[in-house]
């Protein structure tokens, strides 16, 4: 314990907390200040659980929301793609095969629903894959699932354009850059 310098962790309040934290814990019991390494996923997940809250409601449960949005995520897979309008996105240049072939299956969903929109067209591949499942600990799958949404929309409301508009970017382009480039120094360029 006396060469411990650092501690990773995910963002939630029970382990960083400022009083009470995990962290901050074996800080105390150390008597010496660790350098914190916090996931920049989940961090990157905060603002747009916040803005969703915000603009559409509370959440009911595990996997529910209260407003028209949150309500239609649950099945917005079986909507018809519409016409809908393009939207640019920040993605960063196109992904290489070596880092597409590491992308989970919700990370690949991202991508492709963010460059289809950017095109104007989702395949009839990608509109037949199911986006993720909807649960509020897994925030790119609800991401996912609000541009699944925007792309079945003919008159998106104001809120879902918002949101739409931040997850193309703001959030995809994050996750993406924190993928290409993971290490602990690059932290704050993705922040």
């Amino acid at each position: 314990m006396e060469n411990l310098r650092a501690i990773g962790a995910d963002g939630t309040n029970v382990n960083t907390g400022i009083n009470n934290g995990v962290i901050r814990l074996l800080e105390l019991h150390l008597r010496k200040p660790l350098q914190r390494l916090i996931c920049l996923f989940h961090f990157n997940e905060l603002p747009l659980r916040h803005l969703l809250l915000q603009l559409d409601g509370c959440a009911t449960g595990p996997n529910a929301f209260t407003g028209e949005i949150g309500k239609k995520l649950l099945h917005c897979h079986d909507m018809n793609i519409v016409n809908f309008e393009v939207r640019e996105n920040g993605l960063p240049c196109q992904i290489q095969p070596d880092v597409r072939k590491e992308l989970s299956k919700d990370q690949e969903y991202l991508y492709e629903i963010c460059e289809a929109i950017k095109c104007g067209s989702v395949s009839s591949t990608l509109e037949k894959r199911e986006p993720g499942k909807l649960v509020h600990s897994r925030w790119l799958t609800a991401a996912n699932r609000i541009l699944r949404l925007y792309v079945s929309t003919a008159s998106p409301s104001d809120e879902l354009l918002v949101l739409t508009d931040y997850i193309l970017l703001v959030y995809a382009p994050i996750w993406f850059r924190i993928k290409l480039n993971p290490q602990s120094y690059q932290g704050a360029r993705h922040v």
